[in-house]
């Protein structure tokens, strides 16, 4: 497989899933932090972020309940602002999400609040021993074929697609034709990224999902 294609279809997943707009963090010490069991982060604008032992113990289930593995190899990476909710200037509290990543080089983002997982896609790679998805790029579906195996992935995942997406405007990417991003976006939401996007390769591997309906 062409390196530059495969990541450049990562590439194109991550921006049409998500247009990640995760502020830089940094993690700080805190005693307090430690004893009361919650990681604490402060964003680039010096805000307080934390997660307790309770949120990543919940999004570590959410995680594997995807995978659905109970012993898939998961880890708690840090926490975030949820990517997906706009600036409110009534004052709405501001929600947070949690990131863990996988021994197979995926990360997850789930939120902080439902638990729901909200982003799925290739994490980020800081050195060469860090793994990568494996990912297929056999022609083995067409387009059309893609979009019902793309509904019946979600629907096995416990996706209410027909229910969820009513009324919602449907959109279809590609990068070369080697993989297909399937989007249903509520073009009426005001402050928050409201849309569901699945991409797969032709040959059937998850490219990245979106969820924040």
């Amino acid at each position: 497989m062409n390196k530059k294609l495969l990541f450049g279809t990562l590439a194109l997943g991550l921006i049409f899933g998500s247009v990640f707009g995760f502020q830089a963090i940094r993690k700080i010490q805190s005693a307090d932090a430690a004893v009361a069991g919650q990681t604490q982060m402060i964003d680039a604008q010096g805000k307080l972020m934390q997660a307790t032992q309770s949120n990543i113990d919940n999004g570590l289930a959410s995680v594997r309940t995807f995978k659905k593995s109970p012993a898939v190899n998961v880890t708690y990476q840090n926490t975030i602002w949820n990517p997906y909710y706009s600036a409110d200037p009534t004052g709405r509290p501001e929600s947070q999400a949690l990131n863990f990543v996988d021994d197979e080089g995926w990360l997850y983002t789930v939120a902080a609040d439902t638990n729901k997982i909200i982003q799925v896609g290739p994490a980020p790679r800081t050195s060469l021993d860090q793994p990568t998805p494996t990912l297929d790029f056999t022609a083995r579906y067409s387009k059309n074929e893609l979009q019902q195996y793309a509904i019946k992935w979600l629907k096995d995942q416990g996706a209410n697609v027909d229910e969820a997406t009513k009324g919602l405007e449907f959109s279809v990417t590609t990068k070369d034709e080697k993989g297909y991003f399937f989007r249903w976006t509520d073009k009426n939401s005001t402050d928050k990224m409201r849309f569901l996007q699945v991409g797969f390769t032709i040959g059937g591997s998850l490219l990245s999902y979106t969820n924040s309906l």
